[in-house]
């Protein structure tokens, strides 16, 4: 496919499905070919947007690792900063993903380029809020990382626009919202302490809020609906996986530097994790992710980018910010254990930055699950909706117990959980398993 044919031109109408050809500005100047005349529309995801989420498990990681040797709530808050800076970073790259293909030179120099900076920021991430003594000054890298990315995304932006006026106009709407949230990162960075937290949020609630209050027929439109559902259930993949990395962290190495001597509590909190993992996949995959995407895929035009904006948006976050979230408490469980170099602690309880991160993170991911159902299919699950409820309650009971109990008692809701909607999808004749 020749670069011509990677730049998207995108048409207003349909979402882009319809295969038609519209005039450059005025009438005048050659057809502009749409994406569903050269086929794009049914493109799923490419090698180069699969290498691209990698850099995210890294990234990931290092926010569990930056948490993980910091105990407090406060922390908890700063780590939520940075994973909503790294995800409109990715989202931004998602949506360029689904107006041009990702497998023309243009695109993968592009994407080659913003996953050369997200590495970078990743490497920054444990040193942004307290850059360590010696060396480059940790929160300025993390900034240029980010502000790297946003130059890279623009220009790749005003590629794939074109010249349709509309879209070459949201980009430089953009590109001014970047440059002055990127302007508050950079202060922000230089200032530290209480002003970097404070003007840190504020950017990102604003690279959240400010792209919503464009018209959602001003915007990007989302052409490739079954694209746009397959990425960001690849990136919540990648983040459950997360759970998995987090335990083998924490038997590598816990956070006095001594290596972890495998035992039954370990190997048992193993089997939790798995459990976590499975569990959180099933509700997504089987329960919320294909009648969010089968929705998207009827959906036309401004309404198909307004449920995007939607349900793909601040919801999908949420359930990625959950994942995380209990991976640290999953990692924060194998150092419980073994806070005692001879033998496990089985009675200690987990702090409470730990119980936060776990019991939050499950809450935050059942709570956005059905929330998304309800914007798919007007029924949001209460079982779900209950389990939330039903976990938080048990917040201030779990600190009393063991580290063990606390995340059984996770492990357990979250299976009963599924084994009850899938029950009930089998009454209703639909199939589950």
């Amino acid at each position: 496919m020749s670069e011509g044919n990677g730049r998207g031109g995108i048409g207003r109408e349909g979402g882009g499905l319809g295969g038609r050809r519209t005039r450059g500005p005025g009438g005048g100047g050659a057809d502009r070919i749409l994406p569903a005349d050269r086929g794009f529309a049914g493109h799923r995801a490419t090698s180069i947007e699969l290498l691209f989420d990698l850099v995210f498990v890294f990234a990931f990681s290092q926010i569990s690792s930056f948490l993980v040797h910091r105990q407090s709530t406060a922390q908890l808050g700063q780590g939520l900063v940075i994973l909503t800076l790294l995800w409109w970073v990715w989202a931004a790259y998602a949506a360029l993903g689904n107006q041009a293909r990702g497998d023309t030179a243009v695109v993968k120099m592009g994407f080659t380029a913003g996953m050369a900076a997200m590495f970078i920021t990743a490497l920054a991430i444990r040193e942004a809020w307290s850059d360590a003594p010696g060396g480059l000054y940790a929160p300025l890298v993390f900034v240029y990382g980010i502000i790297a990315n946003r130059v890279v995304y623009c220009l790749l932006a005003f590629h794939i626009a074109d010249d349709d006026p509309q879209l070459l106009a949201y980009v430089r709407r953009s590109a001014v919202r970047m440059a002055v949230t990127s302007a508050a990162l950079l202060v922000g960075a230089e200032r530290a302490g209480t002003s970097q937290l404070v003007l840190w949020t504020l950017a990102a609630v604003a690279d959240w809020l400010m792209p919503r209050l464009v018209p959602a027929d001003r915007g990007w439109p989302v052409p490739n609906a079954a694209h746009f559902a397959e990425r960001h259930g690849l990136i919540l993949i990648i983040a459950i996986g997360e759970l998995m990395i987090s335990v083998g962290d924490g038997v590598s190495v816990n956070q006095e530097g001594r290596h972890v001597a495998l035992s039954l509590p370990v190997i048992e909190t193993g089997v939790y994790c798995i459990v976590l993992a499975v569990c959180l996949w099933w509700l997504y995959f089987d329960f919320v992710g294909p009648p969010a995407a089968r929705r998207l895929s009827v959906l036309h035009g401004s309404d198909r980018t307004r449920f995007a904006r939607r349900a793909y948006g601040l919801l999908h976050f949420l359930l990625i910010a959950g994942v995380v979230y209990i991976a640290l408490g999953l990692e924060e469980v194998i150092d419980v254990l073994q806070r005692t170099p001879d033998h496990p602690d089985l009675h200690a309880p987990l702090p409470w930055s730990a119980l936060v991160a776990l019991y939050g993170g499950t809450c935050a991911y059942l709570a956005a699950g059905p929330a998304i159902q309800r914007l798919s299919t007007r029924a949001p699950s209460v079982l779900q909706l209950g389990a939330a409820v039903l976990c938080l309650a048990f917040l201030p009971v779990a600190h009393e117990v063991s580290a063990l109990a606390a995340l059984a008692f996770v492990a357990g809701l979250l299976v009963v959980l599924v084994s009850t909607e899938g029950l009930r999808r089998a009454h209703a004749g639909l199939e589950w398993w």
